[in-house]
């Protein structure tokens, strides 16, 4: 069985190699009887922190910008190949057009 529920964890309690650990779990919570009818029996319990989400309004809600005609300067654009970046950009800039 496996059930996934949110849990305040509370407190631990450690004495002679072996903790105790304090999980407070609302009971209206979809799957909280099927984790409290396990207790006495060994289970698996993986943690997972809760993460924050932040609202950061609408403004930054803004449209992508179109990156598909874009590549990196050191990329070939007909065989995708990876070349090491020209250090010399005058150079480059006014070779050939003398």
């Amino acid at each position: 069985m496996n059930t996934t529920i949110k849990a305040h964890f509370k407190q631990a309690t450690v004495k002679g190699g072996v903790a105790v650990l304090q999980l407070e779990v609302l009971t209206d919570a979809a799957g909280a009887f099927d984790v409290i009818k396990q207790a006495g029996r060994t289970v698996v319990l993986t943690i997972e922190s809760e993460q924050q989400e932040l609202d950061f309004g609408d403004e930054y809600e803004a449209e992508p910008l179109p990156f598909d005609d874009v590549r990196p300067a050191n990329v070939d654009a007909e065989t995708g190949e990876i070349y090491d970046p020209i250090e010399d950009e005058g150079h480059m800039l006014t070779e050939g057009s003398n």
